[in-house]
């Protein structure tokens, strides 16, 4: 009697799809919760996309396997902590120049044209002013950079229907509801519990290398 040969499945040939999240009960074809609904969970999401923005990046991009929690925690870090110092400095410019100080400053002349008459006009800026306006350009567009890329990305994956436009609009003038909002898709929290670590990644997608 003939036996019929078993079949064999050779798994590596099985690629993940999006559906595959489904086993940690990710959404797929619209977001878990709307852009503005922060407040859902206050403790921890609302909070920390508020007062740690660089962790629930961090998080978020470890979920779904974009990049290592590590890398971007601290490249987030550095360009904030840049951020924060070099502000600091150009306010204690500007303080000590209005009180007749000595500190550095550049000399910036402008020439403008009103009824044909040529008026030129000098003014001092503490020259700390210019460093601080490209980290302050650098810090912007990082944020706002990797919110926008991770928003498509989980979009994408999961099938949720948008456009880079809107993405770009909710990451520019809404940051940290897009963050938020992204976080409570993927699940990048525990209800109640304020986690600053990494988080496992969603079993679909594998581990980006450190």
């Amino acid at each position: 009697m003939a036996h019929d040969a078993p079949k064999h499945t050779d798994d590596a040939a099985v690629k993940p799809t999006p559906d595959a999240a489904q086993d940690d009960d990710i959404k797929t074809g619209e977001w878990q919760l709307g852009l503005f609904s922060c407040f859902e969970h206050i403790v921890p999401n609302c909070c920390m996309v508020t007062w740690c923005p660089c962790v629930s990046l961090a998080q978020v991009s470890t979920r779904l396997g974009v990049a290592s929690y590590s890398i971007v925690l601290v490249a987030l870090l550095v360009v904030y902590t840049a951020f924060d110092v070099l502000n600091v400095l150009y306010i204690v410019a500007v303080m000590e120049q209005g009180e007749g100080g000595t500190l550095s400053v550049m000399t910036i002349r402008t020439t403008s044209n009103d009824s044909g008459t040529t008026v030129e006009a000098t003014v001092d800026v503490p020259a700390i002013a210019l460093p601080a306006r490209i980290v302050s350009f650098i810090y912007g567009f990082a944020f706002i950079g990797l919110t926008i890329f991770l928003r498509h990305t989980t979009r994408a994956r999961y099938q949720i229907p948008g456009n880079i436009f809107f993405d770009t609009l909710a990451s520019c003038f809404c940051n940290c509801c897009a963050i938020a909002q992204i976080a409570s898709h993927v699940k990048s929290y525990k209800k109640g519990s304020c986690g600053f670590g990494p988080v496992a990644t969603l079993p679909a997608y594998p581990q980006s290398s450190a």
